[in-house]
């Protein structure tokens, strides 16, 4: 399966998700316990995945929204409908409270 494509922002968690991703390969095909190095190595992830994202330039936005692997509206309707979610009225919005609520 061919990886996603990854923005030069992103490659540092990139990289930790491949050798996370590596690691739990190699634990499964040989039966070791690898969890605590793979929990260091999660919460460093997590840790870069806060600090890039946080610091992203009005470009690297863009870039971020215009990506293919992101979700389209398509995507939350089809899921809404698969899962059984409903759109619930806001009590202001109901009859009789809506036309109060402007004046």
């Amino acid at each position: 399966m061919a990886a996603a494509p990854v923005l030069e922002f992103e490659r540092p968690i990139a990289e930790l998700e491949k050798q996370i991703e590596e690691l739990k390969r190699l634990a499964s095909e040989q039966s070791i316990d690898v969890a605590h190095e793979i929990a260091p190595l999660e919460k460093k992830l997590g840790d870069v995945r806060v600090q890039i994202y946080q610091n992203l330039t009005p470009l690297q936005r863009v870039q971020v929204a215009r990506m293919s692997r992101r979700p389209f509206t398509s995507d939350y309707i089809q899921n809404c409908t698969a899962t059984g979610c409903s759109a619930k009225t806001p009590p202001s919005w109901r009859a009789g409270r809506a036309s109060t609520a402007r004046r």
